[in-house]
């Protein structure tokens, strides 16, 4: 009859397996879960070496932690029984090979436990029955003699015996090859994984990493679905139906159900799926939760707990962790001011210490750690300026925080930074995603082609004929004329296209890059903004000046005024916000009007915006500004000051619509649903142009070390 080991002892000190405690005696000897967890499996695996890459796999599931984690673990638990017997006895290590459990080294007294426990005090001392330690020879022979009895005059038997045996055996190598052929397998040099698809939105690789789901596009119409995709076999199949876009991703229940958030262009839903249903659609999806404002991050820990990034407003959002039972959240950080959010959370549960970004439209991103407990504080570390995609483990003392441009490793007991990687030209990073030693999956875009529509108010929207160099087209006055930017190696370049012809005349050049322009209302200079220098360059004379220098920090483009005598721009100054006042005449600037950041004109007056997002209609400059209607807009969010009111509108991290807002009735209307890069409006209304541009993602397996 086989018994179930629960009471592991040491000495004195005794580990209940089903409870995961130490004791001595009476009292509990306090130890970290994992390792509890490692003496647990050092045990089950005892009659073997188990190596380090195997001992992270099956304790961290996947978690980014290095080889140091492991060994620092191994470390805690022979410190934790050195008391009792030789550590180096108890656990021994081999080289190449790994590390085993000898529990003969010690006085072993592996107690056959159903409850560690009586029914007195919980670390009372158990009644417990010994078992003796069976040995597998004997006990094959003895199963074998049971079938042909062991003669004491002939050998014959003794070789039929041997034979049974040796066809056991067999039977058994075949088994674990079979087994092996069907463990998951990945590849250390794989530079690339193809997904049949040259756009990506989001993925994730299941636990035991022969799983990969990913969101694509397969029709090229940005009609996006997920995609369940076996790594061993190359199998692939879809999961959901409809258009609609994915934010994120996540495997729980020991890889048997995905977790998605996804969004309709309308509302934003949390799903989960059960992928092990083949004929899983969307229709079958359970819908978890539902709200019209973003719900961005989620993460799921080792421990099945959930945490999302929600929005309360478009200005604020906050981490929050969801009730799979109940489907309810609970507030876990209380972002208070506008334009303030909390994003990207991971989760320790060893020191109950939740790590986020909080970043505002202002300022540099900021990591922050949080006693879980009771929301304070523990340590904040700013971070430099830029756009952060992803925040991963990557050590048990050392996170990776991936932006569209670099990948950086922060130490969480310093606070330093150190740069790992930086992407190539006109790539971006999108996600990251740890699967052992330092190896990673980086989902990556390419910009592959800049594509400009013509947009009239009613009609389709043809693609423009616009050179392979420009990034940047504006109208003029006239209505076939465009003036666009182009770049190459030698710098910028300013000229007029002429629609009908196709005529292309060089305006300027200049060693800089024009990041934006604007003409003004006559038609005769355009402003630019060079190199984040503000710009003035007069059509009639070929004369270019510069109003600002590398020093002054300005809220983008300026404005002009309705008669073209002076320009408007928002510069920050002594920390404090204000509207300069450019007189194009005399060449002079002033201050206008303080506390805010950013000015575009209307058809009567103009439109200011403050410095927490909101938006103020000046009517006349004698005037006081009054509150529009329009909810806040974030501080890098174009927008256009027509009639109605135009914008950009992001709807999510990176991904910007255009809206209008009619000031009458106080309705917003979506101009164009597709993803944006730039806009601009004709003077007439009548036309306008939109900028989007084509990538290819890539999914590729990189080594990160330092």
């Amino acid at each position: 009859m086989s018994h179930r080991v629960n009471l592991i002892s040491f000495g004195e000190l005794h580990f209940c397996i089903k409870n995961q405690q130490f004791f001595k005696g009476e009292q509990e000897v306090r130890a970290e879960p994992k390792v509890c967890e490692l003496l647990t499996y050092l045990y089950q695996n005892r009659d073997r070496y188990v190596s380090l890459h195997e001992l992270h796999e099956a304790l961290w599931c996947g978690r980014v932690v290095s080889d140091t984690a492991v060994r620092r673990t191994i470390s805690k638990l022979r410190s934790l029984l050195a008391d009792e017997a030789s550590a180096d006895g108890c656990i021994r290590s081999l080289s190449k090979r790994g590390y085993k459990l000898v529990i003969d080294s010690l006085n072993d007294k592996n107690q056959d436990v159903n409850e560690c426990q009586t029914g007195g005090d919980v670390f009372g001392q158990p009644d417990v029955v010994a078992i003796d330690v069976i040995d597998v020879r004997q006990q094959a022979t003895e199963a074998v003699s049971e079938i042909v009895p062991v003669t004491k005059n002939t050998a014959s038997p003794v070789l039929f015996t041997n034979r049974w045996m040796t066809f056991y055996l067999l039977l058994l190598l075949l088994a674990v090859l079979v087994l092996a052929a069907l463990v998951p397998t990945f590849s250390d040099n794989a530079e690339t994984i193809q997904l049949n698809s040259d756009k990506i939105q989001t993925f994730v690789l299941s636990q035991d990493k022969r799983f990969i789901v990913y969101a694509a596009d397969l029709s090229g119409l940005d009609g996006y679905q997920l995609f369940l995709k076996d790594l061993n076999t190359g199998f692939v199949q879809q999961l959901t139906r409809g258009k609609k876009k994915y934010i994120a991703a996540a495997f729980t229940d020991q890889g048997n159900t995905l977790l998605y958030i996804s969004w309709d262009y309308k509302n934003y839903q949390l799903r989960q799926i059960d992928i092990q249903n083949a004929a899983a659609v969307e229709m079958e999806s359970n819908l978890l939760l539902e709200q019209s404002l973003p719900i961005t991050n989620l993460y799921v820990d080792d421990q099945a707990e959930i945490f999302l990034t929600i929005y309360s407003s478009l200005q604020t959002a906050a981490i929050y962790q969801f009730d799979r039972n109940s489907l309810t959240t609970k507030a876990v950080t209380f972002p208070r001011d506008t334009g303030t959010y909390d994003e990207f959370p991971l989760f320790n549960h060893q020191t109950d210490t939740l790590y986020y970004i909080r970043t505002q439209a202002s300022g540099n991103p900021i990591l922050m750690a949080q006693d879980y407990q009771n929301g304070k504080t523990l340590k904040q570390v700013t971070l430099p300026k830029g756009r952060l995609r992803d925040l991963q483990w990557y050590d048990e003392d050392e996170l990776l925080l991936l932006y569209t441009d670099q990948i950086l490793v922060a130490k969480l007991a310093s606070g330093k930074l150190k740069r790992l990687e930086n992407t190539a030209e006109n790539t971006t990073y999108l996600k990251l995603q740890s699967w052992h030693n330092n190896k990673f999956l980086l989902l990556e875009n390419t910009a592959m082609q800049r594509q400009f529509y013509l947009h009239q108010q009613t009609g389709k929207a043809p693609l423009l004929n616009i050179p392979e160099m420009v990034y940047r087209v504006k109208f003029t006055h006239s209505e076939d004329k465009l003036l666009l930017c182009s770049r190459d190696a030698a710098g910028s370049m300013l000229s007029v296209l002429d629609k009908q012809t196709g005529k292309e005349s060089l305006l300027m050049k200049t060693q800089g890059t024009i990041n934006d322009l604007a003409i003004s209302p006559d038609g005769n200079t355009v402003h630019l903004s060079i190199d984040k220098r503000l710009a003035i360059f007069n059509q009639e004379t070929a004369s270019l000046y510069f109003i600002t220098n590398e020093a002054q920090q300005v809220a983008g483009l300026g404005e002009f005024s309705h008669d073209n005598s002076f320009l408007l721009y928002g510069e920050k100054f002594g920390g404090r916000w204000r509207i300069v006042k450019h007189d194009l005449a005399t060449q002079q600037s002033s201050v206008w009007i303080e506390d805010y950041v950013r000015v575009k004109r209307m058809p009567q007056g103009y439109a200011l915006q403050g410095i927490e997002g909101h938006l103020f209609q000046l009517k006349s400059t004698n005037g006081k500004p009054e509150p529009l209607a329009v909810a806040p807009l974030d501080l890098y969010e174009e927008f256009q000051l027509r009639y109605p009111l135009v914008y950009q509108r992001q709807v999510r991290d990176g991904h910007y619509q255009l809206a209008a807002f009619n000031l009458l009735n106080g309705q917003e209307t979506i101009v164009e649903s597709q993803t944006l890069v730039s806009f601009d409006f004709s003077v007439d209304n009548r036309f306008f142009i939109t900028q989007r541009i084509s990538y290819q993602s890539s999914l590729r397996n990189i080594s990160l070390s330092h």
